[in-house]
C-alpha cells in the first residue's frame, strides 16, 4: 500500500502539480517574446509561426507521455516546419 501511496504522489507532482505551477511562467514568457516580435515582424509572421508550438511539443508528449505520432500527424508537422522556414527565409530576405 506504502509503494502505491508514493506511486500516485509521484504522478501528482510528474502530471499535475508540476505543469500546473511551470505553466504560467512559461506562457507569460511566451507572451512576452510574442508582444516583443509583434513590433519588429509583420502580424501575419507571428501569427504562423505559432503553429509550430505544437509541433516543439511533441517531443516531450513522446518522452513523458509515451504518446505516439500518426504518419498523418507527421506529414502535417513536415508541412508546417517547411512553410514556416520559407516564411522566415523570405522575411529574412527582404530586409
Amino acid at each position: 500500500m506504502h509503494k502505491e501511496k508514493q506511486f500516485n504522489r509521484k504522478l501528482l507532482i510528474y502530471y499535475g502539480l508540476l505543469p500546473a505551477i511551470i505553466s504560467p511562467f512559461v506562457s507569460s514568457v511566451a507572451t512576452i517574446f510574442k508582444t516583443g516580435a509583434t513590433k519588429t515582424v509583420k502580424g501575419w509572421i507571428v501569427s504562423t509561426l505559432r503553429y509550430v508550438g505544437p509541433i516543439l511539443g511533441a517531443p516531450v508528449a513522446y518522452f513523458l507521455l509515451k504518446e505516439t505520432l500518426t504518419l498523418n500527424q507527421i506529414f502535417g508537422a513536415a508541412i508546417v516546419v517547411a512553410t514556416s522556414f520559407l516564411i522566415v527565409r523570405e522575411h529574412i530576405r527582404s530586409k
